[in-house]
């Protein structure tokens, strides 16, 4: 992952991970050229802004919805954001843009539609697209086109995320005849994923079985989909800071895939350029995961330019995507902000296409092979190599097949990154 620091203290949990891990190394990239949008900072290919905290005002927000660059943007805002007091300026400009409503936060939505105890006026145009239809207000369904895209794929990565805080406070009661209390349970899931991935876990624990568990996770995967397959900017709007966590995970795992197709893109056209070593069918070096199960499973050294790194596998065409969410508290007029911001290339479609019809794989060109640009992130040892190797599976929600390299991205916490220099 790569990225460009900003000023000011970071954010919550995900803004202080950053803050805390620092980055790997520094990485030179071209100076990115002029965004299209005046009021649009520019921003590297495939970088990122991370979360920082800062005061705003409810009529500073509608000037930047206003103020957003591409007329075709899209807005997914959450149930909390809706339901919580904020001035109707911010309101008037987010009807001037398009909004979309994913089905489980109108789920959620339901008794703020019967009984708004604020944002009256928004409310009544939420249900005038509900009951007939809005021009700007879009009630979002699951459709095919999202489902072929990797969406459950993505969906159940992360919702294994809180899964597991079910399956820990579930293993604690077989031990103890009991369930764990608030402190016993946090401290289970810290050791074992951290803070970020224990504050998901809880959640998961305390909603398990609920219609809206998975609100979460279908919003940010809906809305991150929606953008890299439409071509249009999305901007996440929300109160709940998980959001923004399942937001920054998700983008992590696309991104990681995407430098694994780029991968076996070069590999499958030229295998005798890398430099490759059998994976050991025995003690796999002596991984616990035992996340390779193929008779041909490579170790391969990355062919990447020294100075541009694995940028040397990008398309040379240039086509970015705005990414963002926007986690607010405070209101209605006085706000305080976090912004998680990613550029993504609109190229990822082609990975997404290979997610839907391969079932989860990274590429379709090296038959029941797949190829991660990453193999090892909880081995240091072999921190940088890459892998072409068959994937050892479990199967989650309805039998659905994920490797195990992908869980062990999801549940734990193993982002690093690159701090971008611009070049003149």
């Amino acid at each position: 992952m790569a990225h460009e620091w900003m000023p000011g203290p970071p954010g919550k949990y995900t803004g202080r991970y950053v803050a805390e891990q620092g980055p790997d190394r520094v990485q030179p990239v071209p100076t990115p050229p002029k965004p299209i949008g005046e009021y649009r900072d520019p921003a590297s290919r495939l970088g990122w802004r991370f979360p920082i905290k800062r005061s705003w005002t409810a009529e500073w927000l509608a000037k930047t919805i206003e103020l957003c660059s591409s007329r075709h943007s899209l807005f997914f805002v959450d149930t909390c954001f809706f339901t919580k007091p904020l001035e109707d300026i911010v309101w008037e400009a987010l009807l001037e843009r398009d909004i979309v409503i994913t089905p489980l936060v109108l789920y959620e939505l339901q008794p703020w539609l019967d009984n708004p105890k604020c944002n009256k006026m928004m409310r009544d145009e939420v249900k005038r697209a509900v009951n007939h239809s809005h021009p700007r207000i879009h009630i979002n369904e699951l459709d095919e086109v999202i489902l072929r895209h990797g969406f459950s794929y993505y969906a159940d990565l992360l919702t294994l995320r809180k899964l597991h805080g079910f399956i820990i406070a579930n293993e604690f009661q077989k031990r103890n005849g009991r369930p764990p209390n608030k402190d016993e349970f946090n401290g289970l899931a810290f050791r074992a994923f951290g803070e970020r991935g224990a504050l998901i876990a809880r959640k998961g624990w305390d909603d398990f079985g609920k219609h809206n568990c998975c609100a979460d996770e279908e919003l940010a995967v809906t809305a991150a989909l929606s953008a890299l397959i439409s071509g249009n900017d999305v901007t996440i709007l929300t109160r709940d800071h998980d959001i923004l966590e399942q937001f920054y995970k998700l983008l992590f795992l696309i991104e990681t895939h995407y430098k694994s197709m780029l991968s076996a893109d070069r590999y499958a056209s030229n295998p005798s350029a890398f430099l490759s070593m059998p994976i050991p069918n025995g003690d796999h070096f002596g991984d616990p995961f035992r996340r390779f199960v193929g008779g041909y499973d490579l170790l391969l050294e990355s062919d990447s330019d020294p100075v541009l790194g694995w940028r040397d596998l990008l398309p040379e065409e240039r086509r970015d995507v705005h990414l963002q969410c926007l986690w607010f508290s405070g209101g209605p007029s006085q706000l305080v902000f976090e912004s998680l911001e990613f550029n993504a290339d609109e190229d990822m479609r082609r990975l997404l296409e290979i997610k839907g019809r391969t079932g989860g794989m990274n590429t379709d060109m090296l038959d029941d092979r797949n190829c991660h640009a990453w193999a090892y992130p909880d081995n240091h040892n072999l921190g940088g190599l890459a892998a072409v190797a068959v994937d050892r599976k479990f199967k989650v929600h309805e039998g659905r097949e994920h490797s195990v390299l992908d869980m062990i991205f999801a549940l734990l916490c193993v982002e690093r990154f690159e701090l971008l220099e611009w070049r003149k």
